[in-house]
């Protein structure tokens, strides 16, 4: 008699390092329903909370960029597997030139003027 093989037993359930990454969990998980299991969402979630985390000296504010950063690594991979109705999607142009102007906001109290240097030559 020959012994039955026994299945290899499933991975243990990543840890998250904040319980209030469990909410992102289940939203990202229901997002993503019928393509990727909870356990791939909570390593995924778990893994981009982790990494801006080793060199943050604050962690407060980690869980909503993490979450955002887990949909669009979930997005991409369920592109890059053909999954139906999966898309890419980029920034529009306005987005970029509102980021790059935002860092000189705090040091002016108020919006940047952008001129057009070329309107200012006189003409000949």
């Amino acid at each position: 008699m020959s012994a039955v093989p026994t299945p290899n037993p499933p991975p243990p359930f990543p840890s998250l390092p904040d319980e209030r990454l469990v909410a992102g969990v289940a939203r990202l998980a229901t997002r993503h329903a019928g393509r990727f299991s909870a356990w791939t969402v909570t390593r995924l979630l778990a893994d981009s909370y982790q990494r801006p985390a080793g060199t943050a000296s604050v962690t407060t504010h980690l869980v909503a960029p993490a979450e955002r950063f887990t949909a669009e690594r979930l997005d991409a991979l369920a592109c890059v597997q053909g999954a139906p109705g999966a898309v890419l999607q980029r920034v529009p142009t306005a987005f970029r030139s509102e980021a790059s102007a935002s860092p000189g906001r705090h040091r002016y109290r108020h919006r940047p003027r952008i001129t057009d240097s070329l309107a200012s030559l006189p003409s000949t």
